[in-house]
């Protein structure tokens, strides 16, 4: 991913694969954020958000699917703010792998005593699926004055964080950036060690369904249990899915344009559940703008 920041200019952040582009102005506003995406041979420009706030960057996930903004905001593809509250005062930072991020905030353990806690989540549904906080030389030093200048330094990307699934490894920048910290972290194996039932979805639900257009999307899920069961709990008209998590949908002609909310739920044989839930945004056609 590749970050470029001026004082006076544009905060540039883009994509893993090259197709999603996140800026905003530096050194003046309030302004708003703007999303530029590459789709087939044209190049669509959209406003979204905005903020007053001194550090600003909107990073794209690997496959520009996700928007990460400052304080634990997160926005898709179709520029809808999914934020979930649990992100409030964090710091979130795309991986090479678009199916999920990371999470990193401070947590106090006594009065004088900060650890940095970093949190692998689903993409799909923006949850928490493991977390480490062995990361000692990212911690504060346990103050107040320290906690906020650690934040600003990841707030403004000075201190980098990548994690890469299918390597199981973390890397990461000192404060300093004098140093490369790298570890193995292999979440899953993880999960499998602690000896505890864990399931959740990892594959990426669509964002857009076209009038008359069947949708089909197979929903993949990571767990210990051997049987999984999928029912649909909230969804349009005419919407299935299969025993084996095989969602389809075909919008009418006439149906309204706008989102539609989709909840299913996901059941393991074990008795561990989750419900995966995704907005659809119904059009007709696909519209682009050329610039």
């Amino acid at each position: 991913m590749l970050h470029q920041t001026l004082q006076y200019g544009y905060s540039i952040n883009v994509s893993a694969d090259g197709t999603a582009f996140g800026t905003i102005p530096t050194g003046y506003g309030p302004v708003s954020y703007e999303a530029v995406m590459i789709v087939d041979d044209s190049i669509l420009t959209e406003k979204f958000g905005g903020t007053s706030n001194a550090f600003r960057y909107a990073r794209p996930s690997a496959n520009g699917r996700l928007f990460f903004l400052p304080g634990g905001k997160v926005f898709n593809a179709v520029l809808k703010d999914m934020s979930p509250a649990w992100l409030d005062g964090s710091e979130t930072f795309p991986t090479v792998d678009p199916r999920y991020f990371i999470a990193v905030r401070f947590v106090s353990q006594s009065r004088d005593k900060f650890i940095t806690r970093v949190d692998i989540c689903t993409a799909s549904d923006l949850r928490i699926v493991h977390g480490m906080t062995d990361l000692h030389e990212l911690a504060p030093d346990g103050n107040s004055n320290s906690i906020h200048h650690r934040s600003r330094q990841l707030s403004s990307g000075q201190t980098k964080i990548h994690y890469v699934p299918w390597a199981n490894l973390i890397a990461n920048t000192s404060y300093d950036s004098k140093r490369v910290h790298v570890r193995k972290y292999d979440f899953l194996g993880r999960l499998g060690e602690s000896g505890e039932d864990y399931l959740f979805v990892e594959s990426l639900p669509p964002l857009i369904a076209f009038k008359g257009k069947q949708l089909s999307y197979q929903i993949q899920c990571k767990t210990n249990s051997e049987n999984i069961e999928f029912n649909l709990s909230e969804g349009p008209d005419g919407l299935r899915v299969s025993e084996s998590g095989l969602v389809t949908w075909t919008p009418s002609k006439g149906m309204p344009e706008g989102f539609v909310s989709v909840v299913i739920n996901v059941k393991g044989g074990t008795g561990d559940e989750t419900f995966h839930t995704f907005d659809l945004l119904v059009i007709p056609k696909r519209t682009t703008r050329r610039r």
